[in-house]
């Protein structure tokens, strides 16, 4: 049977993979978790499945670690592919290194310890702790993409009215003109930094949605593309990405110079808004995964840019992600992505 699952775990992966294949055989009673955040209703795996590190995530993050309830983990640099045997064995995929099981005690919280302290130090910082102490509001509940000031600030008011504390406050997408600009939409909010003055007279901490993302042919378009800021095609052309909000360019922040410039324009917003910080939306790795690609790091991964979109949110204590690669022990505040129920 074990033979059988390897033939299909390798005809899955295509001719990119199937490279440097480790068959990793279960102790007895041995179960395993991590990989992708998404999969946690199916942790530990049970059942045969196969996920591909560098164009899934499932809504969430992703991490190449996969950890044992017998002290066992497996790490990597980089992303592969696992396949879950049907007796709870794993095999292995990575078109970059050979990878192998690593060994730390004897149990779950052994094997994480062991993973966290040797690639994922903590760095000593900490997100704001408001996010840990006061409940988060997000506007996208009430107004969708009918985000304004009369309604935010109606909606900051409901919040105490009702006898809820301040807490942050994320004022959600389409409160900018288009994607890749960084102000406010005039016939929606009037007085944007009357509004986060108010906010904060209130006592909540105002974070605004962002993401990687430029609408084609704006102003801002045409100046990134003049900087060789934008991820493009083989043929010189800023590439035109799908995401859900339909297609658009896209910052290439592995781009040292675009990565400053969009760190800059997040600066500038605070200091003329008075915001606190920012939800980092999007990043996905699969959003790069589209064919002749051409990035500023030579031979970019999808995780690269998710990385790179990751270190973005550093610079800003007040933080927020969804997708995710590596980056564990940072002062980075993740949002777990919907789960799928398994009762």
């Amino acid at each position: 049977m074990r033979k059988i699952w390897l033939v299909i775990f390798l005809l899955s992966c295509g001719n990119l993979w199937a490279q440097n294949v480790t068959e990793i055989k279960p102790m007895e009673g041995e179960y395993w978790w991590g990989g992708a955040i998404g999969l946690g209703a199916q942790q530990p795996y049970i059942s045969p499945m196969i996920f591909n590190l560098e164009i899934q995530n499932v809504n969430n993050q992703v991490v190449p670690l996969l950890l044992s309830n017998k002290g066992r983990y497996i790490w990597s640099e980089y992303p592969f592919i696992y396949k879950i045997n049907d007796d709870g064995g794993i095999i292995i995929d990575s078109r970059f290194e050979k990878v192998s099981v690593q060994n730390s005690g004897s149990t779950l919280r052994d094997a994480y310890l062991a993973a966290s302290a040797k690639y994922s130090p903590l760095s000593g910082e900490l997100p704001d702790t408001l996010f840990f102490t006061m409940p988060q509001y997000n506007t996208w509940i009430e107004l969708m993409y009918d985000q304004n000031q009369e309604d935010i600030l109606k909606y900051a008011k409901g919040i105490l009215d009702n006898g809820f504390p301040p807490g942050i406050l994320m004022i959600d997408d389409n409160w900018q003109k288009y994607y890749g600009n960084f102000e406010f939409k005039p016939d929606k909010f009037p007085d944007p930094k009357g509004m986060v003055d108010q906010l904060h007279e209130m006592g909540f901490k105002v974070m605004v949605w962002i993401c990687p993302y430029v609408s084609p042919d704006s102003p801002e378009y045409r100046f990134l593309n003049s900087k060789g800021y934008l991820i493009k095609r083989e043929n010189g052309r800023p590439a035109i990405l799908n995401w859900w909000n339909g297609q658009s360019a896209c910052f290439d922040l592995t781009n040292p110079e675009a990565a400053q410039y969009y760190k800059s324009a997040l600066k500038e917003m605070q200091s003329k808004y008075g915001v606190d910080g920012f939800k980092l939306d999007a990043g996905d790795p699969d959003a790069y995964s589209s064919p002749n690609l051409v990035s500023y790091k030579k031979d970019a991964l999808t995780v690269d840019h998710t990385l790179e979109w990751m270190k973005i949110g550093l610079e800003f204590p007040v933080n927020e992600y969804r997708a995710g690669w590596k980056m564990g022990g940072e002062a980075l505040v993740y949002r777990l992505g919907d789960k799928h129920y398994s009762w």
